[in-house]
Protein backbone atom coordinates (compact mmCIF):
# COMPACT_ATOMS: atom_id res chain seq x y z
CA UNK A 1 0.00 0.00 0.00
CA UNK A 2 1.56 3.46 -0.83
CA UNK A 3 1.31 6.15 1.85
CA UNK A 4 2.19 9.78 1.53
CA UNK A 5 5.78 10.46 3.40
CA UNK A 6 5.02 14.17 3.85
CA UNK A 7 1.50 14.30 5.68
CA UNK A 8 -1.47 15.74 4.06
CA UNK A 9 -1.27 18.70 1.61
CA UNK A 10 -4.74 20.27 1.05
CA UNK A 11 -5.48 21.28 -3.01
CA UNK A 12 -8.19 23.48 -2.47
CA UNK A 13 -6.08 25.34 0.54
CA UNK A 14 -5.98 29.37 -0.32
CA UNK A 15 -2.75 31.57 -0.38
CA UNK A 16 -3.29 34.57 0.88
CA UNK A 17 -0.74 37.75 0.62
CA UNK A 18 0.22 38.83 4.51
CA UNK A 19 0.27 42.56 4.74
CA UNK A 20 1.45 44.62 7.44
CA UNK A 21 -0.76 47.18 8.96
CA UNK A 22 1.95 49.50 9.78
CA UNK A 23 3.79 48.46 6.13
CA UNK A 24 0.22 50.11 4.77
CA UNK A 25 0.67 53.18 6.61
CA UNK A 26 4.04 53.49 5.50
CA UNK A 27 2.76 53.55 1.80
CA UNK A 28 -0.19 55.92 3.08
CA UNK A 29 2.36 58.13 4.88
CA UNK A 30 4.94 58.23 1.20
CA UNK A 31 1.74 59.15 -0.53
CA UNK A 32 2.02 55.62 -2.43
CA UNK A 33 -1.00 54.91 -1.41
CA UNK A 34 -4.77 56.44 -1.11
CA UNK A 35 -5.83 56.04 2.09
CA UNK A 36 -9.51 56.08 0.41
CA UNK A 37 -8.50 53.48 -1.82
CA UNK A 38 -9.40 49.65 -1.88
CA UNK A 39 -6.61 47.27 -1.14
CA UNK A 40 -6.26 44.33 -3.65
CA UNK A 41 -4.19 42.66 -6.11
CA UNK A 42 -3.60 44.94 -8.67
CA UNK A 43 -2.91 47.58 -6.10
CA UNK A 44 -0.49 45.33 -4.18
CA UNK A 45 0.98 44.55 -7.31
CA UNK A 46 1.71 47.90 -8.21
CA UNK A 47 3.32 48.66 -5.36
CA UNK A 48 5.65 45.62 -5.40
CA UNK A 49 4.52 43.37 -2.61
CA UNK A 50 4.74 39.41 -2.52
CA UNK A 51 1.02 38.96 -3.81
CA UNK A 52 1.82 37.99 -7.34
CA UNK A 53 0.15 34.60 -7.56
CA UNK A 54 -2.10 34.61 -3.98
CA UNK A 55 -5.49 34.41 -3.84
CA UNK A 56 -6.25 37.40 -1.48
CA UNK A 57 -4.88 39.70 1.14
CA UNK A 58 -4.46 38.80 4.81
CA UNK A 59 -4.40 42.21 7.14
CA UNK A 60 -2.08 41.53 10.07
CA UNK A 61 -1.82 43.86 13.00
CA UNK A 62 1.95 43.92 13.46
CA UNK A 63 3.08 47.66 13.40
CA UNK A 64 6.34 47.82 11.81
Amino acid sequence: MRLPKRGFNNIFARDYAEVNIGAVQKAIDAGKLDAKGALDHDVLKALAWRAAARTGVRLLARVN
